[in-house]
């Protein structure tokens, strides 16, 4: 499959639109997904509103048609469902986020909280330390769906978290695409990394028939990076999309399959 270098151009990754990739279903819905970092390159520092170290990663399912959308205001109300670890610098956690997206204020009950025109609830968090960006090569988040419950997982080295939340009614069989990165830590914030960052990114799927997801660009979170996508970098390679981003100043690395990272990373 061949690889072209990226624009040289700075666009942010996130923020909405087809600015970051997923890794799409070809037919079917998934019940796992999980996101890591395999490899990064120039890492040193990294801050959202001037904070270190502060940033969350995200693991966030399609929109998706939800019974939890009956009593909506809005018509066109759809659910999204995101797996999250966050830290402010000095404590982190992982939490479920449920959104019911466009359906209006009143919420379906006293659970949700409003969000301009929308409404979200968090699972059960579970209380994570720290960690430093420079450790981000260690991390991987997973989502599990399990009959009436979804989980969040985080592994760090070989330390493991869960955290659980009721499933968003549909998602068991309408989860169809899954986006995952290291964005900001909330609210639509940027997590600002040190110039000659360099990432490779990749989201795994299970759909129970053992189909590689396709590569499709989708990014659903208000949150952003200020690393720019090397454009063709996606590539399907067995039951996962990989793909590199990254600020290094002048035309980015071409990158395809997985053999080619020895030659961005250095090893």
């Amino acid at each position: 499959m061949p690889c072209t270098a990226g624009p040289d151009v700075p666009l942010s990754v996130g923020g909405g639109g087809g600015t970051d990739y997923a890794g799409a279903m070809p037919s079917g819905s998934m019940d796992y997904a999980s996101g890591e970092f395999p490899s990064i390159a120039g890492v040193t520092s990294e801050s959202d509103g001037g904070v270190a170290n502060k940033y969350s990663i995200q693991l966030n399912s399609n929109r998706f048609t939800t019974s939890a959308c009956s009593d909506a205001t809005d018509p066109i109300c759809s659910g999204w469902q995101q797996f999250v670890y966050v830290t402010n610098g000095s404590s982190g956690s992982i939490f479920i986020q449920s959104w019911l997206v466009h359906h209006g204020n009143p919420c379906p009950d006293a659970s949700w909280h409003v969000k301009d025109n929308s409404c979200w609830k968090n699972g059960d968090a579970l209380s994570v330390g720290p960690i430093a960006i420079t450790n981000l090569d260690t991390i991987s988040l997973e989502g599990i769906l399990d009959g009436l419950a979804s989980y969040v997982v985080l592994f760090v080295g070989n330390d493991v978290y869960q955290a659980s939340s009721t499933l968003l009614p549909d998602l068991a069989h309408r989860w169809t695409s899954a986006n995952f990165n290291v964005f900001g830590a909330g609210g639509g914030s940027q997590a600002t990394f040190n110039s000659g960052s360099t990432i490779a990114v990749r989201v795994s799927t299970i759909d129970g028939y053992g189909a590689w997801p396709n590569c499709v660009r989708s990014s659903l979170t208000a949150e952003t990076n200020n690393l720019s996508l090397v454009d063709s970098s996606c590539c399907s390679i067995d039951q996962s999309v990989t793909y590199v981003e990254g600020n290094v100043p002048g035309t980015l690395p071409p990158f395809c399959l997985t053999k080619h990272l020895g030659s961005i990373f250095g090893y």
